[in-house]
């Protein structure tokens, strides 16, 4: 439930919806087309084309051999014809959308570039970075929300993302795919080839062979191969992935490899959607980069790197930015965007103890200085009248490691961590009961995150927690009462999450393909004496996550495995508190139909079955809906056992205000509903099965690309 304004729906909107959209010409086939490929009645093998290609020496046309110099380029293909029907204000309607959100914007066209001299086509530069190899010497050009992640990060995604694509290899790396090559040595035995025709390519007469593989569900490309007939050489390759086994991120990408120019193209979108352009290039050497020419960018990216300064000093471009910004972001940038101010949708928030709610936070960036950051936030209650505030320090020396400082004094919600900052967002602020218990927590935390190779991540943790119960929950033995606790905790965390990609940003991480399997592990330690600390404890807990996709892109289901064991005698704050929702905004982790402080336990085992279908019953009225159906089990088994019950032990604190122990039942939700109903929203019927059946309906906002 990530989307804040309605800028954000409109602009979505106008980069989603391009149906005059096309490719760059040299890209002659879209992905969609090649994906028919096996339906064409081709009639002419050409095996014996591709076997003198297979033979000849790859390094004629793979060079395998260090480049000196590596430049990317993604730039944002649209249609001019397009875009001017939207700008011209036909009806009164048109006319208020065009004087209110897009008049600002017409001059944005004028900075594009015409593709392959067509005068619809135009793309404009989004970010160009251009580095030498063993140099200092390294030039970047961004302006544009790209700015809040870095250039540094940008080129790791990019190349992330398109992974290790070489059709000479007998394996090429695409995301999470391995994918067989079809000019590795034994590729016969995986690929047929047709010859579907004959074509030139730069002047050079080359046979055009259709490829793709002969069992679908294969990972594998599909294509054209042109092979040139004079020498069998490969002068250009035009692919996408196998229809049948796509992914997301990848099941619209079209790829063209020119091995002479060292260049790989790839555009994103399909026939209905606005395209993102890659370009990657790098020139390889035999002589030391020191004797390369000073600046080795054609005129042509030269052009481009001025635009995009030009570009860059125009109010139209800017105001476009901003506000691309502001929606990535939920932050404003100030003094050069070396501070930003947000979230912005943290800034009002109302709950029954803090009435309204007003905070103002802020952090600097990666511009300011790119391995230490700080920030935090300010916020006010005014019927609490308390003042709450954060202070955050982070210090990185590169992706794989950071250490972190916080200092936090706010309320929380029970069974919510306060450090992860989630609490307080506006549409968290519409309840359909009261919160009667909010425990005032002071939170110091200090902890280093390493990574280690691609797939596995450690975190060690030292904190300190002060809680204090605000509201009508107290905490009390049977004859005395205790205005707050104090906890000294230490903490080691691990991670596996194999293919898992993500860049790494001030506070999260930026997630651009989550991974298919994903174990967490996790032990923490109370020291008593430390600090005031009362409590010695030890308690672990564990989580295990898999995604498994259905065939012929029907959907996809999840499965989420977990629990956790507190192993010594502590009172009920200490014990696991499963996370409730007593608002109306659907919760994907969360028990939407729990409240708040309802149940307590010392051990569990939760499930979690989720089913997303590719199709919904809109379906029937409207051939074309994109809208999802989805299906949701969770349950929840953990009765509290005699070590931590207050009614057997009374230096325990007792359950208090509708605090009960979790029973022998266990806490069941089913759900059923629809998602992306116009790309953003998301609607659940929600029914609670066991402790008193309850029933409601959820809504959701969120955005997936």
């Amino acid at each position: 439930m990530q989307t804040n304004l309605l800028f954000f729906v409109l602009l979505f909107f106008c980069v989603t919806t391009i149906d005059a959209q096309k490719t760059p010409l040299e890209m002659k086939y879209k992905a969609w087309g090649l994906h028919a490929l096996r339906q064409f009645p081709f009639d002419q093998k050409a095996d014996a084309i591709v076997n003198q290609l297979i033979a000849r020496d790859s390094s004629d046309f793979f060079v395998q051999k260090p480049y000196h110099f590596h430049k990317s380029s993604l730039n944002l293909v649209i249609n001019t014809q397009w875009m001017e029907e939207w700008l011209h204000p036909a009806t009164p309607v048109d006319a208020l959308f065009y004087k209110y959100i897009l008049k600002y914007y017409g001059s944005w066209l004028k900075y594009g570039r015409p593709i392959d001299n067509k005068p619809t086509d135009w793309d404009l530069t989004l970010f160009l970075s251009h580095t030498y190899k063993n140099s200092r010497q390294k030039t970047d050009s961004t302006s544009n929300i790209f700015n809040y992640i870095n250039s540094d990060n940008l080129s790791y995604l990019i190349n992330e993302w398109t992974g290790d694509i070489d059709l000479s290899k007998n394996k090429s790396e695409l995301l999470t795919n391995s994918v067989k090559s079809p000019l590795a040595k034994n590729a016969m035995e995986t690929y047929q080839y047709y010859l579907s025709g004959m074509e030139e390519i730069d002047g050079v007469p080359a046979y055009e062979i259709a490829f793709f593989s002969k069992e679908r569900i294969d990972n594998t490309f599909e294509g054209y191969l042109y092979v040139s007939i004079k020498d069998f050489s490969l002068l250009k390759a035009v692919f996408t992935l196998n229809w049948f086994t796509r992914r997301k991120g990848v099941d619209e990408m079209l790829f063209t490899h020119t091995p002479s120019k060292k260049e790989n193209l790839f555009y994103l979108g399909d026939d209905r959607k606005a395209g993102l352009l890659l370009n990657r290039t790098e020139i390889l050497s035999d002589r030391m980069w020191d004797s390369l020419p000073p600046l080795a960018l054609t005129a042509s990216e030269q052009e481009i790197s001025a635009l995009i300064e030009e570009a860059g000093r125009t109010r139209a471009y800017r105001n476009l930015q901003k506000t691309g910004l502001l929606l990535a972001t939920d932050k404003i940038g100030i003094f050069g965007d070396r501070l930003e101010i947000g979230p912005l949708s943290h800034t009002i928030h109302h709950n029954a103890l803090e009435g309204l709610r007003l905070r103002i936070g802020g952090n600097t960036t990666w511009k300011l200085n790119r391995h230490v950051s700080a920030g935090g936030y300010l916020a006010y209650g005014f019927r609490d009248k308390q003042l709450k505030y954060r202070g955050d320090i982070r210090y990185s020396y590169d992706r794989n490691d950071q250490f972190h400082f916080t200092y936090v004094h706010d309320l929380n919600l029970p069974g919510y961590d306060l450090l992860a900052d989630e609490r307080d967002h506006f549409l968290h602020s519409f309840f359909h009961s009261g919160t009667r218990s909010m425990p005032l927590q002071e939170i110091g935390r200090v902890n280093y995150e390493k990574k280690f190779l691609r797939d596995f991540s450690a975190e060690l943790t030292a904190k300190y927690i002060y809680e204090k119960p605000f509201g009508k929950i107290h905490y009390a033995q049977f004859n005395q009462l205790y205005p707050s606790i104090k906890n000294t905790e230490l903490g080691l965390s691990l991670r596996y999450a194999p293919h898992e990609k993500f860049v790494k940003l001030r506070d999260n991480r930026l997630i651009f393909q989550n991974a298919d399997f994903d174990l967490n592990l996790n032990y923490r330690m109370g020291i008593k004496g430390i600090f005031d600390s009362r409590y010695n404890y030890k308690i672990t807990s564990f989580s295990i996550y898999k995604k498994i996709y259905f065939p012929f892109h029907t959907g996809h289901a999840g499965i989420r495995l977990s629990g956790g064991k507190v192993w010594d005698r502590v009172p009920f704050p200490i014990l696991f508190i499963p996370g409730g929702n007593q608002g109306y905004i659907f919760q994907k982790e969360d028990y939407n139909l729990m409240n708040y402080y309802e149940f307590v336990t010392d051990r569990y085992l939760a499930g979690k079955l989720d089913f997303t279908f590719n199709w919904s019953p809109v379906r029937i009225i409207y051939s074309k809906s994109k809208i999802r159906t989805n299906l949701e089990l969770r349950t929840l088994y953990g009765p509290l056992s005699d070590n931590n019950n207050p009614q057997i032990h009374p230096e325990l604190f007792i359950f208090n205000n509708g605090i009960r122990a979790l029973g022998t039942d266990p806490y069941t939700e089913i759900s059923i509903g629809l998602d992306n109903i116009l790309k953003i929203f998301r609607i659940d019927y929600v029914h609670r099965l066991h402790y008193k059946s309850r029933k409601s309906i959820f809504f959701a906002v969120s955005l997936d690309i």
